[in-house]
């Protein structure tokens, strides 16, 4: 699992922490895998740490098998303490003579084009309206939709990698 944290300091001193990553698999309330690293953030800036989880046995996401792990990343530091989690799949997609795979199997891609507006709110969907919008395209036969113009909400990013579709 590759893992990218970005630590803020408002403040007008460098700070030093300790950014902790554990991996959960879904209802398991032990971690499968842990992470540490040190992260050192000059005064008024921000530092990016990058580390390489390693899952033993990690089930694979697909849109039939849409296997999702809980990380949980903590900062520890001088003055500074705080918490994220976050859902993730694990997952790799690549091509091979001009075929698309996703996780070493064969997908052709069959996508539509979601141009993000929603009634009420406009821009930002509801979490229900997310969830139907992934069910509709997968009712379609859809394994994929394309944002226009635009970054997918977190809602419906996440309603896509419950259910099963990609972004």
């Amino acid at each position: 699992l590759s893992v990218t944290a970005e630590v803020a300091n408002a403040g007008p001193l460098a700070r030093k922490g300790l950014l902790s990553f554990e991996v959960y698999a879904a209802g398991e309330s032990k971690p499968v895998a842990r992470g540490k690293a040190e992260v050192s953030v000059p005064a008024n800036n921000h530092a990016t740490s990058e580390m390489k989880i390693q899952i033993p046995n990690a089930q694979l996401w697909s849109p039939e098998t849409p296997n999702l792990y809980r990380l949980v990343t903590r900062l520890d530091g001088s003055g500074a303490r705080d918490q994220v989690e976050t859902q993730v799949g694990v997952r790799y997609f690549t091509e091979k003579d001009g075929r698309l795979f996703l996780n070493n199997h064969r997908v052709v891609v069959r996508s539509s084009i979601n141009f993000g507006f929603y009634p009420y709110t406009v821009a930002y969907p509801s979490r229900e309206l997310a969830e139907k919008e992934v069910r509709a395209a997968k009712g379609l036969g859809l394994i994929t939709l394309s944002c226009h113009r635009t970054c997918c909400t977190p809602a419906l990013l996440d309603a896509a990698d419950r259910l099963g579709l990609m972004i």
